[in-house]
């Protein structure tokens, strides 16, 4: 059983009512700080509503970054989109990315995930957008009734699986 514990955050100093800011995590027999996938997420998010005035998400994570002498590796937090609105602030020159999420919904209990990377930061052989394409035209495929499954299809276009711990849709279950 998931259990949370719920501490004051070290990054309180941003926000303006910093005594009213908890971080919430999950612990396990094993670790202390664990995160919560995304359903996970979403269950508190949605079963708090009355007690929270918003929740949003922060992982760490590595991020590359290109500078003059080429590119190097930089610690990174990445956040939901309601996360900065949260807190009162914006993103760093608006640098921001998102996950898609599509569902060819149907009427059972299990789930088959099709998983694409969106972004392409460099120029590589895989980041020509052919993965994004292949999850449009299976999505398209399926959501035509002659060719529907008997479980429900997600297709998630992920971004940030250039960055250790974003490594595609593994947080969207769990």
């Amino acid at each position: 059983m998931l259990s949370l514990a719920v501490g004051i955050g070290a990054n309180t100093a941003i926000f303006s009512r910093p005594d009213e800011l908890v971080n919430i995590y999950a612990a396990t027999p094993t670790t202390r700080y664990s995160t919560l996938s995304y359903p996970d997420f979403e269950e508190l998010r949605d079963g708090t509503a009355d007690v929270f005035s918003g929740i949003g998400v922060a992982v760490f994570t590595m991020a590359r970054v290109e500078h003059e002498d080429g590119v190097g590796v930089v610690v990174s937090e990445a956040v939901s989109g309601d996360y900065f609105p949260l807190l009162g602030i914006s993103a760093l020159a608006g640098l921001t990315g998102h996950n898609v999420v599509g569902v060819v919904p149907e009427p059972s209990d299990e789930n088959i995930l099709v998983n694409a990377h969106a972004d392409g930061w460099f120029d590589a052989a895989g980041d020509n957008a052919d993965g994004l394409a292949a999850l449009l035209a299976m999505a398209r495929h399926f959501a035509r009734p002659e060719h529907q499954l008997d479980r429900t299809l997600v297709f998630v276009a992920s971004g940030g699986h250039h960055s250790r711990g974003l490594n595609g849709p593994i947080i969207s279950f769990r």
